[in-house]
């Protein structure tokens, strides 16, 4: 923390020197005041955060992120970010919705955006919930991650901008309430979105959830790649409903046949890890029953490692014999993803056809069920 400190009160000092400092993370323990050693080495304490820079706009800075951090927002002033990125704010030193609306209005380049348990400061009177009403529209906002807020100030954030071009939505730790309301609140916002990460979000098991997802997925069309953690049997089937019979049309071909609606008709794949494996295995199977058989499922070796010798693990190998692999610990992208995310024309090669991260599938009792690599 003390390093931490130092390094800020040194980009303060260094306001009027010429700067060209493009990409900046600075990680604190959200403490409400700043301990420092002075010039006599003994600890000074300051209780008035400093402002980053001293309140210098640097043109230059275009990634930044804030994690704990004791800033004076009000003196703080950015104007030209590609990715602005806050976390775990102590709730009286989160930026008030007017500094946070600042940042985003002066940022109209703005990439990427992560509010992770750093909601700003609400509107505290009804003026100031007039002057906060229309939201700020991001066109460039490709990846959005909230994370960690509870159901009312994750709908208070989301009425503060819109993003028609996100393409990768992450919604991380929304849980222990109902999430519904602000879900809902996205439906139509945003038509783009290619990869959706879902981990630990929770939702109440009612027709009207069943209702307002199907409508929530059939709004973003483009959704083909999924990143799931933390998912319960309940919430699994949200992603497997069948639109056919929750609207209670029960469509039929002109041959009569049953013809089902899936929610996500063009799902490509999905990365699994804390879930249980029969969850994981009905998954599968409910998509070839909907006739929109999973083309990859993926996992990552530590996960692998962990659920490897439990009891359903064999149904799980049969049920997605061909279609396993391995996702990538790094940067790199999946062909599937990579697919998802494109918005020109991308070939997918044939199942079967030999891709990276795959690993071979044996046999039920054969090799103990272990998995080798190809």
């Amino acid at each position: 923390m003390t390093a931490m400190f130092y390094l800020i009160d040194k980009l303060r000092a260094a306001k009027d020197q010429p700067m060209m400092l493009e990409h900046l993370e600075l990680f604190g323990g959200g403490q409400p005041r700043m301990i420092m050693p002075g010039a006599d080495l003994e600890p000074k304490e300051y209780r008035q955060p400093m402002a980053l820079f001293d309140g210098y706009d640097l043109p230059s800075l275009t990634f930044l992120t804030l994690k704990g951090v004791q800033l004076d927002w009000t003196r703080t002033k950015f104007s030209n970010l590609t990715n602005f990125d806050i976390r775990r704010f102590p709730t009286e030193r989160s930026p008030t919705v007017f500094k946070f609306r600042e940042v985003l209005a002066n940022c109209p380049n703005l990439e990427g955006l992560v509010v992770d348990a750093a909601a700003p400061i609400p509107a505290q009177n009804q003026d100031e919930l007039d002057a906060t009403a229309a939201p700020i529209i991001l066109p460039r906002l490709g990846r959005l991650t909230i994370a960690d807020l509870v159901p009312s100030a994750a709908i208070q954030l989301w009425s503060q901008f819109r993003a028609p071009n996100v393409k990768q939505l992450t919604l991380l730790n929304l849980c222990t309430d109902d999430y519904s309301d602000f879900i809902e609140q996205m439906i139509g916002c945003m038509p783009n979105v290619r990869l959706l990460t879902w981990y630990s979000v929770e939702l109440p098991n009612t027709d009207r959830t069943r209702k307002m997802m199907i409508k929530w997925f059939k709004a973003m069309p483009k959704l083909r790649y999924m990143r799931l953690s933390g998912l319960d049997r309940v919430t699994v089937d949200f992603f497997l409903l069948d639109a056919a019979v929750a609207d209670g049309s029960m469509l039929f071909s002109i041959t009569g046949k049953y013809e089902p609606k899936p929610v996500l008709p063009n799902l490509l794949a999905i990365e699994w890890e804390n879930m249980e494996v029969e969850d994981v295995t009905y998954f599968v199977r409910r998509r070839k029953q909907l006739g929109v058989p999973l083309r990859r499922l993926y996992t990552y070796p530590r996960s692998w490692t962990e659920v490897v010798d439990d009891d359903d693990i064999p149904e799980l190998l049969e049920e997605a014999k061909g279609i396993m692999g391995f996702a990538p610990m790094d940067a790199s992208q999946t062909i599937e993803e990579a697919a998802a995310l494109s918005d020109g024309e991308f070939k997918l090669p044939e199942r079967g056809e030999s891709e990276d991260h795959m690993f071979n599938v044996p046999d039920r009792g054969e090799q103990d069920h272990d998995m080798d690599e190809d």
